[in-house]
């Protein structure tokens, strides 16, 4: 389970360390990964944010165009530069599709499954069920496609400091 960070104005370092105490003193634990996608308003944080994941040896899911080029100048951060696909919204034929397209590596799958709640103001509130219900789907034909599930967290125990 990541965090998905948001910023609304520039007080990156403050903000960032709020949300990521908030994640361990709600969850017990900290996230498997740093997500920072959605923030191109935003791009003077992409540093901040990944010398912060250096620093806590935590990875970082960077999928902006400013972050990019950021992650591939630092040797240090632990994340992935493989495909990602989001599954929201998704049919799970163009998620079979997806699958089939795959090389060796560390692909990211995006879903944000739940359960509706009627008084849930998130955008992606209505798919909530449908990628719950893929994402079950897409567990029983990883072999097909000899994919093996992992996460985040296994991206740090071959990186070497």
């Amino acid at each position: 389970m990541g965090l998905h960070v948001y910023f609304k104005n520039t007080q990156f370092r403050e903000e960032l360390q709020r949300q990521f105490d908030a994640f361990v003193n709600t969850f017990g634990f900290e996230p498997s990964h740093i997500d920072i996608h959605k923030m191109d308003h935003l791009k003077e944080g992409y540093t901040i944010i990944q010398q912060f994941c250096i620093k806590n040896k935590i990875p970082c899911k960077n999928l902006s165009k400013y972050g990019k080029d950021i992650m591939l100048s630092n040797k240090m951060l632990i994340t992935t530069t493989n495909s990602s696909f989001t599954g929201t919204k998704k049919s799970f034929d163009e998620i079979k599709k997806w699958l089939a397209t795959l090389s060796s590596g560390f692909h990211v799958i995006v879903f944000h499954p739940g359960y509706y709640d009627p008084q849930s103001k998130s955008s992606l509130n209505q798919e909530r069920e449908e990628d719950a219900k893929n994402c079950r789907k897409l567990v029983r034909v990883l072999s097909k496609y000899k994919i093996g599930l992992a996460n985040f967290k296994d991206l740090t125990s071959s990186y070497s400091y």
